[in-house]
């Protein structure tokens, strides 16, 4: 048995699955001159050394005695020259490490450049097909004792083109989308993140509460500043008290919409008792719209004086990191014309599917032809399974869903749509097609499929014809930009919520200000990021007037901060006053969706909320002209940002900070290498300012 050692502790190699061997900066290995290790993937069963696999290849080619006799006798009668017997000898050996490192690279313990359809994956490419598969290996163990799972990120810029279309992109370890992070409750996260692209960048846990370890949730302009080129940083953490699906992305800019993102799943006991005995395979869905140009070059045409605040409509969009454009809509640029992604499913098996919105804006509807599913889980939110058509996910959103592959008889191929709703955008893009797509192939088509690749066919789907299903209805028969009605669902634990809590009531619009362009206002305020996080600030100057309770500017009149000074329940108020939808993300917390409805918020339902079992999630979508009642404890300190998921409306402002619990924040210390960021990021302003100045 090989061991790896982890923070002082000794762990079986079958138990460091979580170690990201694709880093420059990983562990080396004794096959690193033979091969590519970039995506080692990590492997439950598999407890055998390499090396000793290595030396006992030499063994059987150099070992074993012969009698001295025979020795002597072939010196004295060569029947083949010294030279000649040497390169035979080289050439066995070729041939005997090249087929040890074939059979490796293709078995669970590695991952190549060939995913397991045999399909061969660009170098930008990571294999979603199998890393965000989380049964390739058997169902998770969710009851190992806590470990640490420790990552090495490199932030680069790249060329890919993951629908076909090649565009610049930005991207961990030079593949897209990222590394899936999976683990149990109770677990310790860490995560070296080294930039080397050109920009700043951070990285959000995204519904991680990070309780006790504010420093680490990854906002620039709040609660850290960014990463500057050619810096480092490490975030730790704990994976306390939670457990379902959940995502990480950056928080610099438009760069999570350019490739910085990827899956985050943690198991826990609780709710494998629950769920477990349900579903005999597990996977990842990570969805997204996709654009074709850098996120920070459609701004100009977003933001402009006199503009109507029409977000940019994406070109396309992906599953697993993959998309098919239609390349004959483009003559100008490099495009090739691929294929649907491809979701292969054993038959007669229950999946649990993790899907995961991961998009810049694009509301999307998921169904799989001739396949109900039991929806189980809201943001690591566990509720009795209730069944479904089609499922409505808003951005950031993430569910979990029950499917059996029971429907053999009626084909062997059928759609998993994740279509986009075009009634959330401004206006459509005549490039996008929103019937975003992908096979749910069963085991005799994709053996057809298989065979297809390995002749080297391009059109391996086109050759077999598309599913001829007709799909499912809509979930709710309209064609208004809504979320999934939550109010159906029972949880799956009657958690008591708490009494009626502090009243505070939020505003959210676009107004029109300087140089007439459309900003989002929360209460009048446009948030811009501080050149100095918020949080640096507070920890430096604490100013004694944040100790009082209410909202405040302390920090200028683009930082709109309410102060909760003890720990206590909020009731918030989300007034829509915009014609569109708005998916709103609270950082640090969970919270109870206590009520909605049209227009502004009636005091009078205030008294009478109805008593329905309420599920908490980190992210809802409020709609246009429409208002939302949610309730939350503040219990964690911290500075946590409160903003619209659309990437756009990020930018445009549409974003505030609750202060919580100011004197416990005060005593907390920031971890090395954290303030170091806002002495680098000051540091280059003076240069650039000095240079402008210069200029």
């Amino acid at each position: 048995m090989s061991y790896k050692k982890i923070g002082g502790e000794d762990l079986e190699l079958n138990n460091i699955d979580s170690r990201n061997y694709d880093s420059p900066e990983a562990p080396p290995n004794d096959l690193d001159d033979l091969a590519d290790l970039d995506d080692f993937e990590h492997d439950h069963e598999d407890d055998y050394s390499v090396d000793d696999d290595r030396a006992d290849i030499g063994e059987g080619l150099l070992g074993g005695k012969k009698s001295t006799g025979k020795q002597r006798q072939f010196r004295r009668k060569p029947k083949i020259s010294l030279k000649l017997g040497l390169v035979i000898a080289f050439v066995i050996v070729v041939l005997i490490v090249g087929f040890v490192i074939r059979y490796l690279k293709t078995s669970k313990g590695w991952s190549s450049d060939v995913d397991s359809l045999g399909r061969r994956l660009q170098p930008w490419q990571r294999n979603t097909l199998d890393e965000y598969n989380l049964s390739k290996n058997g169902l998770w163990n969710s009851s190992s004792e806590p470990q640490t799972r420790e990552y090495f990120w490199t932030i680069s810029d790249i060329v890919g083109a993951p629908d076909g279309v090649q565009r610049k992109m930005t991207v961990i370890n030079g593949k897209f989308p990222g590394p899936l992070i999976e683990a149990n409750e109770g677990d310790r996260i860490i995560v070296h993140v080294k930039n080397e692209g050109a920009d700043p960048t951070g990285m959000h846990f995204h519904g991680m509460f990070q309780k006790g370890t504010n420093f680490m949730d990854g906002v620039l302009g709040v609660t850290q500043c960014g990463i500057m080129p050619g810096h480092e940083f490490t975030y730790n953490f704990t994976l306390d008290g939670q457990y379902g699906t959940y995502w990480y992305h950056s928080h610099w800019d438009l760069q999570a919409i350019d490739g910085v993102a990827g899956p985050l799943v943690i198991h826990s006991p609780k709710e494998d008792e629950a769920y477990k005995h349900l579903y005999d395979e597990e996977m990842v869905l990570f969805v997204n719209d996709w654009y074709h140009e850098m996120g920070r070059e459609y701004m100009p045409g977003y933001l402009f004086p006199n503009g109507e605040n029409d977000e940019p409509v994406p070109q396309a969009g992906l599953i697993q990191g993959m998309g098919e454009f239609d390349c004959s809509k483009y003559t100008d640029r490099e495009c090739q014309q691929l294929q649907k992604q491809i979701i292969p499913v054993e038959e007669n098996k229950t999946y649990r599917i993790r899907i995961i919105n991961a998009g810049a804006m694009s509301e999307i509807d998921f169904s799989i032809d001739q396949h109900k599913f039991d929806l189980i889980e809201v943001e690591g939110f566990s509720v009795e399974p209730y069944e479904l058509q089609a499922a409505r996910v808003a951005n950031a959103q993430r569910y979990s869903f029950l499917v059996k592959t029971d429907k053999r008889e009626i084909d062997e191929q059928f759609w998993l749509r994740t279509e986009f709703n075009p009634h959330c955008y401004a206006e459509m893009n005549d490039e996008l097609d929103i019937n975003v797509r992908a096979i749910f192939s069963y085991p005799s088509h994709t053996e057809k499929v298989k065979k297809l690749i390995a002749k080297g066919d391009p059109n391996y789907l086109v050759a077999h014809g598309d599913p001829q299903d007709v799909k499912w209805k809509d979930f709710d028969g309209t064609v208004e930009c809504l979320e999934l009605n939550t109010t159906m669902l029972t949880p799956k634990y009657n958690d008591p919520i708490p009494g009626r809590g502090d009243f505070v009531e939020l505003h959210a619009a676009f107004h029109r200000q300087q140089g007439a362009i459309k900003r989002g206002v929360f209460n009048a305020t446009t948030w811009n990021p501080a050149k100095e996080a918020t949080l640096s600030q507070f920890l430096r100057e604490k100013p004694l007037e944040m100790f009082a309770d209410g909202p405040s500017k302390h920090w200028g009149p683009d930082q709109l901060t309410v102060t909760v000074n003890s720990t206590r329940t909020i009731d918030l108020v989300i007034n829509n006053l915009d014609d569109g939808a708005h998916p709103f993300h609270l950082h640090g917390h969970k919270f109870w969706i206590l009520d909605s409805g049209n227009s502004y918020f009636n005091f009078g339902r205030y008294d009478n909320i109805p008593d329905r079992g309420q599920v908490m999630r980190d992210t809802l979508q409020v709609d246009g002209y429409g208002w939302v009642l949610i309730r939350f404890v503040i219990d964690n300190p911290g500075i946590w940002a409160f903003h619209c998921h659309f990437a756009w409306h990020m930018e445009a402002g549409l974003s505030m900070q609750f202060l919580a619990l100011p004197e416990e924040l005060m005593e907390m210390q920031p971890p090395s290498g954290w303030n170091d960021m806002c002495k680098a990021a000051l540091e280059e302003e003076k240069e650039g300012q000095k240079e402008g100045q210069t200029n």
